[in-house]
């Protein structure tokens, strides 16, 4: 019993020192950890195998406990590895498209769903007989155009006349003249660089927001007008001329006659019953079979959240308390703190209300909006 203890005592005095040593020096002390964790593990075999089992329970617990902090901060930020973003978001682009300044986004992926329908297959395909019953004529007289109905016409030419009429070559008018425009130095305010809006990245968090930078100016000296040019109306006389020309005194004038068309009688073949099939099916036959089908495909958007860019203690409170009003109580109001209470009732709300859900780190602008909260 006594032996089984000393080498428990041993053996967590190692882990100890091998965690301290790798807080130190990260790649040369892990190899000497595990190399200490190796050994002590195979002389605690031989000596005592309940030993053993318990030692190695606890001998990892600081580095699982380290492992685990570093898992758990990179769910936190939302962060995705080079086969999530190969495979999950490869079709997401780098930005979110139609940002404006003061907006935060993060990738999300929804996996595909299915469900199993039932659907009605052909078994034996419908066969049908057909027979044919020919068409049935006879001989009928009939009258047939020989010559078609026509007509002729006579033309009476017109009579003219010749006049004399005055015309306007120019009408009477107005002529403008101009009075240049007085101008004088002035100095204007004018951008000297335009604003622009840079994406920046939160290091800690991997959220992304689109800040806009505001312009710069600078004061230039330029003329204006300080009296407008004008102008005045001169008055010029109408233009005129005496012409001669032909006018129609009797406009020309047509006569038609008539000429009637021209028949005769001849024997037709006519239809009296068309060709016609007579068909017999054979009904189709029919099976039930289930099959998986996608109910919503996968997906993977940039959903725009809440963040410490554009949210504060009161816009959180204002959250809480828009919650318990409908119905969904998160237990604090105040705003100090979005804990699982709030994202509890945020859930639920999500879910009464068909919104996207949130995963318990961030806040969904969708769903601030549909609790009427102001941006």
């Amino acid at each position: 019993m006594l032996r089984n203890f000393s080498f428990k005592v041993i053996l967590v005095s190692l882990v100890l020192a091998v965690f301290a040593a790798c807080s130190s020096s990260p790649k040369k002390d892990a190899k000497d950890a595990k190399d200490a964790k190796d050994t002590a593990s195979t002389k605690d075999a031989k000596d005592s195998k309940d030993a053993a089992t318990k030692d190695a329970k606890s001998a990892p617990a600081a580095k699982r406990s380290a492992a685990d902090d570093t898992s758990t901060e990179k769910a936190k930020v939302g962060m995705r590895s080079a086969d999530e973003s190969s495979s999950k978001f490869g079709s997401l682009p780098e930005n979110p498209p139609g940002s404006k300044p003061g907006q935060c986004w993060i990738p999300i992926y929804s996996p595909a769903t299915f469900k199993e329908i039932n659907e009605n297959v052909v078994k034996r395909a419908a066969t049908e007989k057909i027979e044919l019953i020919p068409a049935r004529y006879e001989s009928v007289p009939e009258q047939v155009l020989v010559k078609p109905a026509s007509t002729t016409t006579e033309t009476i030419p017109a009579v003219y006349e010749t006049v004399e009429e005055k015309m306007v070559i120019r009408p009477a008018g107005k002529k403008i003249e101009q009075v240049p425009a007085i101008y004088e130095t002035v100095e204007e305010k004018v951008i000297d660089k335009e604003g622009y809006t840079e994406w920046r990245k939160d290091s800690t968090t991997g959220i992304k927001c689109l800040v806009e930078v505001p312009p710069t100016y600078k004061t230039v000296t330029k003329e204006v007008i300080k009296v407008p040019a004008t102008s005045k109306e001169v008055p010029v006389p109408e233009e005129s001329a005496v012409v001669t020309k032909q006018v129609l005194k009797t406009p020309a004038a047509t006569r038609t006659v008539e000429i009637p068309a021209e028949y005769r009688t001849v024997l037709v073949q006519k239809l009296i019953e068309p060709e016609k099939e007579v068909k017999g099916s054979v009904p189709a036959e029919y099976q039930t079979i289930t099959k998986k089908v996608i109910d919503q495909p996968e997906k993977a958007e940039w959903r725009e959240i809440l963040c410490e860019n554009n949210t504060t203690k009161e816009k959180l409170s204002e959250i809480q308390k828009a919650l318990k009003v409908s119905g969904f109580d998160p237990g604090i109001t105040d705003g100090s703190n979005a804990d699982a209470g709030t994202f509890k009732a945020l859930n639920e709300y999500q879910k009464a209300k068909s919104l996207p859900t949130d995963d318990g780190k961030h806040i969904n602008m969708a769903t601030v909006r549909a609790l009427g909260v102001a941006k």
